[in-house]
């Protein structure tokens, strides 16, 4: 069989990308079993759970796991998580493949991306100029300046960024099509297949297909009424791609409305500049990646497309080709690509109205894929004589970028950088104004530097990353979602919840290993849900809850049943070794067994459940509020310790702080207090001293306390529990802060045998049963025998999709315990069903269904015609 030169052509517009990111990554010593994994920044923490229990979900068959999952912290809306974390094909490997695949798999596919990234831009010359057909050199250069272009490079380890860089040529070439009256669904069917995979990008998508229609029409040189036609038509068909993901983004929509947009943050507009224009030049030239940028609020955009792409981007604006109407079109969109770059409000209606935290512009591949379009324009209609305009343009582009190098120095754009990068444009001048020698060896000489180029690029790049996770972290993770399935914890029936206490990087362990926790890392949390676990002093953020610092009282109320604890015996917390049972071990964890933990729904008291409000920085008495529950209060419930002052090294105490006696010595605060047998002790942490507790450390009778430094509130920690240890020293050692203030840090006691068996009596008599449950469903049963405890308070966080029926009759369903569900009982014996339906589900269907109808309706008329 023989294979068409077409087809070797395109073969090797994917092999090259290829090629030079796996030459890269060998060069770095990284390969899928190396001790450091290509992988940095969220994707160990973030996606790679993610994507192993995107898997374990479509082989569940419970589909119902897309829009809401009790793996997602105590429970909690799951398309703004998936529409987040991108459901891309490539992502859709990890469903395909088994999970001890995904570590090999996690290696191949940034590759697989780049070589499809480089096929499609190479799709998109072809089509537009015949380029591959005809200019098969320079749509080499171009398209694999596409693939590795500054953006690829710097966010390779965010996956969820770059999958529309895909999409991209095929909408391009839609808006083209449309706007010329011919018959094409690339436009909605691409826009649509953008806004599924990931909203947040598709939504930028969105801007830029409003930008490039603009583009594209106003180069004509057509009437205003004409233009007001072709920008209808486009609009319409664009209009129709985003009602063919209607069906998904509603639901997506209005989770981020009961999760970031409850937050309350409002988009207000800011002229304040966000970077500095006179170095923003330099992102042209190679490697100009920083490993601080992801954090630094005054980041630069990644900018660079390499030499090539650079040159045909100067040469648009000088080349006689190109209309002046075409040009000025241009500009006009640069301009407000810089102002996006430039300008607090601008950047921040591409961002959906809020400035990123962190990995700033992540539309800068909106801003690469246009020059690389205006260099495509440029150059493949370069005509093969010198022309002086053109030459000058050139010099002056490539020169004002390394004048203005020298005006502000960036650190992580070094002399050599720009050695390398003047070397590289001067051969690029030399091939296409020196014709001395044949034209096609010339481009052959510029396709070969700037593939160069951009290895050199991709190298220095991923050298600086921030940080490369290790290959045994996603081993580890692997290892134990296998092991989870094996030991029948994953899925479990009857309804269970467990935890481990790990840091930050096993927050998305729940949806990765398959079973029902209470902790959660995602940029789309429920910000409810955030704060009223702050107000129990739990450690969350922004975007994270761990349920690291819980208690028994916590575990058992919340229904956690299982604890798995890392390490030494020691370090378990007090609770968990005084009250729960051992009940086995998985790899390096213990797996403790907490008796009391309450089932998924229990009877209370209608107007204690339901008048329940945490208040900020009050963890103990929000927690005491919840002991009401099952009626302990008073001195039965948490109650302050009294000890004595701490004694302290190198600090003065004043008339209410601490000062540092020695700036150039660190300082040691220790409380030291005999303990109460069959008492449990706790220790309230402030927030406002979070920052000098974090850079200390905090030791607990001599061991490294294990917490977790995300300090939304106050956080209470255990430390004690009299029947194990008679006295405790808890420290505060190589304490570098100038100012202490000590009266916030308040110890707190509560008796085990009241705890216990207030506990142990109220479970046994108003547990109610789960009969059966899938993410969407909950069937259960229960008998009410007294009317003074006859309403049913189910731990599932209160979201507006929840509806309840009792004996087949729909009843209202209450906020119970500050953040969970409720319903109305009469005395009897009741059948409860809770069930899910995304809110806009239903409404998203009939406008996809009715966008797809139009589409076929609109092909079929302009096939007619």
């Amino acid at each position: 069989m023989t294979i068409s030169k077409m087809k070797l052509k395109y073969s090797s517009l994917f092999f090259v990308p290829f090629v030079v990111m796996l030459g890269v990554f060998l060069s770095l010593g990284l390969t899928p079993f190396s001790q450091n994994s290509i992988h940095s920044g969220d994707f160990l923490s973030q996606y790679f759970p993610l994507y192993i229990g995107l898997h374990k979900l479509f082989w569940s068959g419970d589909f119902s796991g897309l829009f809401w999952s009790f793996e997602k912290s105590l429970g909690g809306a799951m398309p703004s998580v998936w529409g987040f974390n991108s459901l891309s094909p490539f992502t859709f490997l990890y469903v395909i493949f088994p999970i001890s695949s995904f570590q090999v798999l996690s290696y191949v596919i940034p590759l697989l991306r780049a070589g499809v990234m480089g096929v499609v831009f190479g799709y998109f010359l072809e089509k537009k100029f015949q380029g591959v057909s005809k200019h098969y050199w320079l749509s080499l250069g171009l398209a694999s300046s596409y693939a590795l272009s500054g953006f690829v490079v710097s966010q390779q380890y965010n996956p969820n960024f770059l999958d529309n860089l895909v999409y991209i040529p095929f909408i391009l070439l839609g808006i083209e099509e449309v706007a010329s009256g011919k018959r094409s669904v690339k436009l909605p069917l691409f826009l649509a297949i953008s806004l599924i995979t990931d909203f947040y990008t598709g939504y930028m998508m969105c801007l830029f297909v409003a930008l490039y229609t603009f583009y594209v029409v106003f180069s004509k040189d057509i009437s205003l009424k004409e233009a007001t036609l072709k920008l209808a038509k486009v609009a319409l068909f664009a209009l129709i791609g985003v009602g063919l993901a209607a069906f998904w983004l509603l639901p997506v929509f209005s989770a981020l409305l009961e999760s970031k947009a409850s937050a309350g943050s409002t988009f207000a507009w800011s002229w304040n500049s966000v970077n500095d224009l006179v170095a923003m030049p330099q992102k042209f030239i190679l490697g100009s990646f920083g490993e601080k940028e992801w954090g630094d609020s005054k980041a630069l955009p990644q900018l660079f497309i390499g030499g090539l792409g650079l040159f045909g981007v100067c040469t648009f604006f000088a080349k006689k080709e190109i209309t002046l109407r075409k040009k000025l079109a241009a500009t006009v969109v640069l301009l407000v690509l810089l102002l996006s770059f430039s300008i607090q409000g601008f950047d921040q209606i591409w961002h959906m109205g809020q400035r990123p935290v962190g990995f700033y512009f992540r539309n800068s591949w909106v801003a690469n894929s246009f020059m690389l379009v205006l260099a495509s324009e440029s150059l493949m209609q370069w005509k093969d004589e010198f022309r002086l305009n053109e030459f000058l343009v050139a010099i002056f582009g490539f020169g004002s970028i390394l004048v203005l190098s020298t005006l502000r120095i960036l650190q992580y754009v070094e002399t050599s950088q720009k050695i390398l990068s003047f070397i590289i444009w001067t051969i690029i001048l030399l091939a296409f104004f020196f014709r001395r020698a044949e034209r096609v060896r010339r481009l052959q000489l510029t396709a070969g530097v700037v593939i160069v180029e951009l290895m050199v690029s991709s190298f220095v790049g991923f050298r600086r990353a921030p940080y490369f996770i290790g290959n045994a972290g996603l081993k580890e993770q692997m290892e134990f979602a296998m092991a989870f399935d094996k030991e029948g914890y994953s899925n479990p029936n009857p309804f269970t919840r467990m935890e481990m206490h790990k840091g930050l990087s096993h927050a998305n362990f729940p949806i990765a290993f398959g079973y029902n926790g209470a902790s959660h890392f995602t940029s789309s949390l429920e910000h409810e849900l955030i704060e009223e676990m702050s107000h129990l002093g739990l450690p969350t953020s922004q975007s994270v809850v761990n349920y690291t610092n819980r208690n028994v009282i916590l575990d058992s109320l919340f229904g956690v049943s299982r604890f798995m604890m890392e390490g030494d015996e020691k370090r378990v917390f007090a609770d968990v070794r005084g009250m729960y049972a051992k009940e086995g071990a998985m790899k390096n964890f213990a797996i403790y067994r907490n008796p009391y933990a309450f089932s998924l729904g229990y009877l209370t008291n209608e107007n204690t459940a339901t008048n329940i409000a945490f208040e900020k920085n009050q963890p103990v008495a929000n927690i005491n509020q919840l002991l009401q529950v099952i009626g302990l209060s008073g001195t039965n419930a948490l109650s302050e310790v009294s000890v004595q002052e701490p004694a302290t090294t190198n600090l003065t105490k004043g008339q209410e702080k601490y000062t540092l006696t020695n700036e150039g010595e660190s300082a040691k605060i220790e409380w030291k207090f005999n303990l109460q047998p069959n008492k449990l002790y706790f220790v309230e942490i402030p927030e406002r001293q979070a920052g000098s507790v974090i850079k200390s450390k905090v030791m607990l009778n001599g061991i490294g306390y294990p917490y977790e430094n995300r300090f939304h509130e106050n956080q209470l920690w255990m430390i004690g529990n009299g029947n194990l240890d008679q006295t405790i020293t808890f420290a505060i050692e190589d304490a570098k802060a100038k100012e202490w203030d000590l009266r916030g840090f308040k110890f707190y006691t509560i008796d085990i045998t009241t705890l216990a068996n207030a506990l142990t009596q109220y479970k046994k008599a108003n547990d109610i049963t789960i009969e059966s449950y899938t993410n969407a469903m909950v069937k259960a049963h229960v008998t009410v025998t007294n009317s003074e405890q006859s309403f049913a308070t189910f731990t599932i966080p209160y979201h507006s999709g929840w509806s309840v029926t009792v004996d087949g009759k729909k009843q209202e369903v209450k906020k119970a315990l500050g953040f969970f569900m409720g319903v109305s009982l009469t005395e009897g014996e009741h059948e409860i069903v809770w069930r899910y339906t995304p809110p806009g589900l239903h409404l998203g269907m009939l406008i996809s269904i009715s966008s797809l109808l139009l589409l076929i309706f609109l092909w079929k008329k302009h096939k007619n015609e």
